[in-house]
This record gives C-alpha cells, structure tokens and sequence, in this order.
C-alpha cells in the first residue's frame, strides 16, 4: 500500500511540474505576441527531465474580422510518446496588450457649471479640481463615476480618472479645474 501511495504521489508531482512548463511556456508566447506565434517540435528544456512542443492551428477569421489561432503547448518526460501535461490558449490578431493611450485633448474648465459631450472612441476622462464649496463630479451615460468631495483645505486640486465607452455621453460638473480626453488607440 506504501509503495502504490508513493508511486501516485511521485506521478501527481510529475504531472504538476509538466503543467508549470507548459504554462510557462504559454507565458513566453503570450509576450511574444500573435504575430511572432511559431509552432515549435519536441525539444528538452534545459536542465531538465522533461521536453515540449508548440503547435500552432490554422487562423480561423471571426464575425468581427479579427483572426484567431489556437496554440497548444505539450510537455513531456523523457521520450514519453503522449504527454504529460497540455494546455490550449487562443491567441488574437488584435493583441490586447497592444493597446495604447493617445494623444491628450483639453476638455476644459468649470468653476460651478457643467460641460459635456459624446466619446467619438474609447477613452479615459481624467480631471482635477474641487474646493469649498464645490465638488467635482464626473458622469458617464448618466452614472456618476468619478467624483471628488468639496474641501477648503489641501496641496492643491485632486484627480479623477474614468473610463469611457466609445459613443457613451459625458458630463463633467462643480469645481473643474482642467479636464482632458485620453483616447485609446490599437
């Protein structure tokens, strides 16, 4: 009984360390990025037991016109036929990370009044302002997202950061004393 626990036990770990080199491996392709995806056959990892593989499917195109591969990553022990462990990840034409703030736009300034208008793309709207007895309040589509309490004291204005969808109205009130659009880009 000892030696079946041992043996289990000793095939859980192994199973476990395949699992972290493929993920690991998933990691490093993930940085790569979509356009540098290359399928890799068997090789060893260094100072190791165990070898892996990248395959690579054929891009399927989506409704949206995005492109997306399925990238598998296979570790082995040894020269084992089937592998150990096995994970799949999409990967996008569109890489999330590739996602970019662009140039800033001056929104304006209000001391008691409002301004506002409609996100043309996706964005950020960061503001600064507030002092007695006004308060800086941020809206997007209605919802209040960002506001700032009236104060008479402090170093100076505080900032509010809030994200805005494309075609989402906004509306910026009370004490501003700046306030810029940040939009994203791809």
């Amino acid at each position: 009984m000892q030696q079946s626990v041992l043996s289990s036990t000793n095939s859980n770990n192994i199973a476990l360390q395949a699992y972290q080199y493929a993920e690991s491996k998933l990691d490093f392709l993930t940085l790569r990025g979509y356009k540098n995806l290359t399928a890799q056959a068997k090789s060893k990892i260094q100072g190791t037991e165990y070898q892996d593989e990248v395959q690579i499917s054929q891009a399927t195109t989506l409704p949206d016109g995005i492109q997306r591969k399925t990238v598998t990553t296979n570790v082995y022990l040894n020269s084992e036929k089937s592998p150990r462990a096995s994970i799949k990840k999409f990967f996008y034409s569109i890489d999330p990370t590739s996602i970019d703030i662009g140039n800033p736009a001056y929104l304006g300034a209000t001391d008691g009044g409002s301004f506002s208008g409609v996100a043309k793309t996706a964005g950020f709207i960061v503001a600064a302002g507030s002092n007695k007895p006004r308060s800086l309040n941020v809206y997007v589509n209605g919802t209040l997202l960002g506001y700032v309490v009236p104060r008479g004291y402090g170093t100076g204005d505080i900032q509010v950061c809030v994200p805005v969808p494309k075609n989402a109205s906004w509306s910026i009130s009370g004490k501003c004393s700046w306030a810029y659009w940040m939009p994203l880009k791809s």
